[in-house]
């Protein structure tokens, strides 16, 4: 009589079922409808909170300050990033700029040994 007390309001799931949830090896499944939510359980999500309505309001505000703060401080990121990318892509540009204007006009013993057709 004691188990039977012990297992009120518990009731065996089939097996079939146990396999549709994906029990991989099938056993005794128990299923506790007095702990599942029901529809009226599920209603409206209420607020609770001990900040008065100043202070709710002042932290909608800090929140607010952060998310401008974060869309500011990653286009700064971003331009900065930018910035140094831009100085390294210069650089090299520069350099290649000198190199291109060392094969127009090169010193003479570099030009007969690039050029030996001019020699002629």
């Amino acid at each position: 009589m004691e188990q039977m007390k012990a297992t009120e309001g518990v009731q065996e799931v089939p097996l079939l079922q146990a396999l549709l949830l994906g029990v991989r090896t099938p056993s005794i499944l128990y299923s506790f409808p007095s702990l599942q939510p029901t529809a009226s359980a599920k209603g409206a999500w209420l607020f609770y909170s001990k900040a008065n309505a100043s202070e709710r309001a002042m932290v909608a505000g800090l929140g607010g300050l952060y998310f401008v703060g974060v869309i500011f401080l990653g286009n700064l990121l971003k331009w900065l990033l930018l910035l140094k990318t831009n100085s390294g892509i210069a650089r090299r540009n520069k350099a290649r700029e000198g190199r291109a204007q060392e094969l127009v006009s090169p010193e003479p013993s570099p030009r007969r040994k690039l050029f030996p057709m001019l020699q002629i």
